[in-house]
């Protein structure tokens, strides 16, 4: 796990989730970081307001490790995300017809 220490990663997400994060991530190993997890920003589009969005996610790198926890839409507040993997299939929100494109801006140091 690089992304730093259990607060670090807990102040992600929203406060209301660090119960669920503890009990799936934390607890077993003591409080300290499981080295097999990962944590990221995926895409994802909001199922309530459409919006897509960037949203928190923990999950095991484990083999058949199924735990995960993904942070609500920034914009709404609701949990309702479905993770994009796929962008070729999914049509623009403005419009509803376009193929949406995926492009990088900036850098990281």
């Amino acid at each position: 796990m690089l992304h730093g220490s259990p607060d670090s990663i807990k102040a992600e997400f929203p406060i209301e989730m660090n119960d669920k994060i503890e009990k799936l991530f934390l607890k077993e190993n003591g409080g300290a970081v499981m080295e097999s997890l990962s944590f990221s920003f995926k895409e994802a589009v909001c199922r309530d307001c459409k919006e897509i969005v960037a949203v928190p996610m923990l999950f095991s790198l484990r083999e058949g490790d199924k735990r995960r926890v993904v942070g609500p839409c920034p914009s709404c507040g609701k949990e309702k995300v479905k993770l994009i993997s796929d962008l070729s299939n999914l049509p623009c929100p403005d419009c509803g017809k376009k193929e949406l494109e995926r492009s990088f801006e900036g850098l990281w140091d």
